[in-house]
């Protein structure tokens, strides 16, 4: 049964307001309120994770690890976003670390019972799987942008040609 408080929180957040009710039930039935304080690390880079997240307040930064420059911040996450998106599209391990920089509360779903929601009802997965590949389309552009910047700052400028 759902928590009444989780379907309220389902219903503000971006990802999740515009599913149909029988959906945002069904998501709100295998989801749990989470709150981490600032500085707690929710998966690392390389390694196996179950969650998938979706922010309700606070902020998340995400790094990798880069050969020859060690660990650099390559996006900070906020409320609306989700985060962990990589055992709901394969069973790899995790691409980045995640550590909340306040104290932050989300919406944990598991992976694999949000799996199992979208196989068990496939209306419900299409529409929920639509939203994730929204999601994913705009933490491309993000990431992209920020790799401008990171790139735009160890790059030596060039006087252009005239």
């Amino acid at each position: 049964m759902a928590q009444p408080d989780v379907m309220q929180r389902l219903r503000e957040i971006p990802f999740s307001a515009r599913l149909p009710e029988k959906a945002l039930t069904d998501l709100a039935a295998i989801a749990e309120i989470r709150s981490v304080p600032g500085g707690a690390r929710l998966f690392r880079e390389g390694e196996p994770h179950c969650c998938i997240y979706l922010l309700i307040s606070g902020s998340i930064v995400l790094e990798m690890h880069v050969p020859g420059r060690g660990k650099v911040q390559i996006l900070t996450i906020g409320p609306g976003d989700v985060l962990g998106w990589s055992p709901v599209v394969s069973d790899t391990v995790m691409t980045a670390t995640a550590t909340t920089l306040e104290d932050t509360e989300l919406i944990e779903i598991q992976a694999g019972a949000l799996l199992q929601l979208c196989e068990s009802d496939r209306e419900v997965g299409y529409f929920l799987m639509q939203q994730m590949a929204a999601a994913l389309s705009r933490r491309l552009v993000a990431t992209r942008l920020q790799l401008l910047d990171l790139f735009a700052e160890t790059t030596p400028q060039q006087p252009s040609p005239l």
